[in-house]
């Protein structure tokens, strides 16, 4: 409660390392694990990068380190401008300054600074931020698309002209070579003459005998009707 009327701001809120260090700067029964993991942390070299986290690690270890990193750097601070140098630095954060700003008005540091500072004060090497502004992704190459036309360009490929891609698609015949010859055509046979005899209506012999019969017919209608005239 002293922390947030002290500190906070409409536009920003106290980091967890400056809000817990400050509380368990003014723990009145403080316990001995914080500072027994920070002991660890600096003999193995798992110290934390606190001052550029604004939340509290996932790990259960770290959080212990945590809270005894920053607890110690609180120390350090107040050790350095003492508790009217954090009442000061506390106003300014809660004027909405940012973190750097307000700690290199009243300390000269900003946060990198005032890390090492303190790392130096609990002889542990020096932390070095790591260069992600200066991060490049690694270039994916692409094949180079030239243009497909229909009259020949620079650099492009014209419909039809196979020397730029002598393999064959799929399901598709190669195109005939302009050196093989052309196949000759094949001939047609004569139509074979229809013979001049044989069954009636087969050839012209049967059609002449058709004709003679239906002639003599309509003739001898003929005589029948003109001898019923007569009579």
């Amino acid at each position: 409660i002293l922390n947030f009327r002290a500190g906070h701001s409409v536009f920003r809120r106290l980091p967890s390392w400056l809000h817990e260090g400050l509380a368990e700067y003014g723990n009145v029964d403080p316990g001995y694990s914080y500072d027994v993991a920070l002991e660890f942390a600096v003999a193995t070299d798992r110290l934390l990068p606190h001052l550029f986290m604004q939340t509290l690690p996932g790990d259960p270890e770290d959080v212990i380190i945590f809270y005894g990193q920053s607890k110690s750097t609180v120390r350090f601070m107040i050790d350095l401008e003492g508790e009217e140098g954090m009442r000061r630095l506390l106003s300014i954060l809660k004027d909405g300054v940012d973190m750097d700003s307000a700690l290199t008005e009243v300390y000269g540091l900003d946060r990198l600074e005032l890390t090492n500072a303190w790392r130096a004060s609990v002889e542990a090497e020096p932390y070095m931020p790591p260069e992600i502004a200066e991060a490049r992704p690694t270039p994916v190459t692409y094949a180079t698309v030239q243009a497909f036309t229909l009259t020949p360009q620079a650099g492009g490929r014209t419909v039809g002209d196979t020397a730029a891609d002598p393999t064959p698609t799929a399901g598709t015949e190669p195109a005939a070579s302009a050196e093989e010859p052309a196949p000759s055509p094949t001939a047609v046979p004569s139509p074979t003459p229809a013979p001049s005899g044989g069954a009636c209506g087969a050839g012209s012999g049967g059609a002449d005998a058709g004709l003679v019969a239906m002639v003599v017919l309509v003739a001898g209608l003929g005589a029948s009707a003109a001898s019923r005239r007569r009579r």
